[in-house]
This record gives structure tokens, sequence and C-alpha cells, in this order.
């Protein structure tokens, strides 16, 4: 008759593999979260500023005429 020692254990190993790679997979989708809003602040970032050059330009060209 075998034992049936390794299953309790080899169940433990799943379990405990799939709780990192879950644990892995969830930083992962964390950090590219913040990547894409970091980046879409950026964005925004140059927008603004591209929107204040323009301003500021117009405000020359009124002064100017």
């Amino acid at each position: 008759m075998r034992r049936k020692a390794g299953k309790p254990l080899s169940r433990a190993g799943f379990l405990i593999a799939a709780r990192i790679l879950a644990l892995v997979g969830w930083q992962s989708y964390q950090g590219t979260s913040r990547f894409t809003e970091a980046s879409d602040w950026g964005k925004h970032t140059y927008e603004v500023l591209r929107n204040l050059d323009r301003t500021d330009s117009l405000l020359v060209d009124a002064e100017t005429g």
C-alpha cells in the first residue's frame, strides 16, 4: 500500500505558487496603472504649456497691435 503523504505537500506547494503568481500579477497591474496615469499627466502638462505659450503669443500680438 502506498503512502499519500506527497499529495498534501504538492497541494500546499501548488497553493503557495498560485498565491505568489497572483501577487506578482497584481503588482504588475498596479505598476502599469501608475505608469499610465503618470504618462497621462505628462501629456496634460505639455498641453497646458502649449496653451500658455499660445496665450502669451496672442497677448504680445494684442499689445503690439
